[in-house]
């Protein structure tokens, strides 16, 4: 990859695209990156850098977080998966600044993609009508089968937006219990251990919405729960899916060795 020199620091910096400017090569990046999601906190990933003899701060770690999450999720939500017939929907709890705050998800039943999610400073008071419909843009499609619990904000939303002319219509299934096992939302509950897991250790989550990188109904959310979200849809292998990633299940390839790298210059590139 083409570097170039600074003629008054010395220094070199990256030309590539997603990387121009950066005095740091695309691989520290994505080392950071990936460390940081994978639940180390800025300081170990500082820390592990060093050992490499590569200084780099914790202020610019968590800058690389909150631009490149804003990148890589406005460019995943223009691509089309491939999605299947069944649908889940759930929310998860969790704190920010000691406020209780709520992790809605709608999730594909067969590759594990997560077609589209919101956070919510209320649950019972919550519209997932805007999230619903982004599902059901992205996808292209409407599913015959969503399995959600009996939240009243579901029962509304999810007929007005999964209608159907001609076939059969929408199946929404309140009743989750154990006699209802083809129906259960056991498929949810594992990503919602992956998502505490980390988020119970992770620190510097600001409620303030930014403007540039927060959409209208993602206010304050933080940078580190978009590239939760990225990484397991893009870049974790499941071994319910034979070892593949749920993209690549849902008919989304990424070729090269280094898959972070491969997405940030496409999206740059976008």
């Amino acid at each position: 990859m083409q570097r170039y020199k600074c003629k008054k620091c010395g220094k070199t910096f990256s030309g590539t695209p997603g990387f121009k400017g950066r005095h740091f090569s695309p691989a520290v990046i994505r080392r950071a990156l990936d460390d940081h999601v994978s639940g180390r906190s800025l300081q170990d990933v500082v820390r592990g850098l060093g050992m490499d003899n590569i200084k780099v701060s914790r202020t610019t770690i968590y800058r690389w977080s909150k631009e490149y999450s804003a990148l890589l999720d406005k460019f995943s939500r223009s691509l089309r998966p491939i999605m299947g017939s069944k649908w889940h929907c759930d929310e998860a709890f969790h704190k920010i600044l000691g406020k209780d705050r709520w992790l809605f998800v709608v999730m594909d039943s067969a590759t594990g993609y997560i077609l589209a999610w919101d956070e919510s400073d209320t649950k019972s008071g919550y519209k997932p009508l805007p999230m619903l419909l982004a599902a059901r843009k992205l996808a292209g499609l409407d599913p015959w089968i969503f399995v959600a619990d009996g939240l009243t904000a579901f029962v509304k939303a999810a007929p007005k937006v999964f209608r159907r002319r001609e076939g059969f219509r929408l199946l929404h299934i309140r009743d989750i219990h154990l006699r209802n096992l083809f129906n259960t939302n056991n498929i949810y509950e594992r990503l919602n251990g992956e998502f505490k897991a980390r988020i119970k250790t992770a620190r510097g989550f600001n409620l303030k919405p930014n403007k540039k990188t927060d959409g209208k109904h993602r206010g304050g959310c933080p940078a580190l729960i978009r590239l939760l979200i990225i990484r397991r849809n893009f870049f974790r292998h499941h071994s319910a899916l034979n070892g593949k990633m749920p993209a690549e299940a849902a008919g989304i390839i990424i070729h090269g060795d280094d898959k972070w790298v491969t997405m940030i210059v496409n999206a740059a590139q976008a």
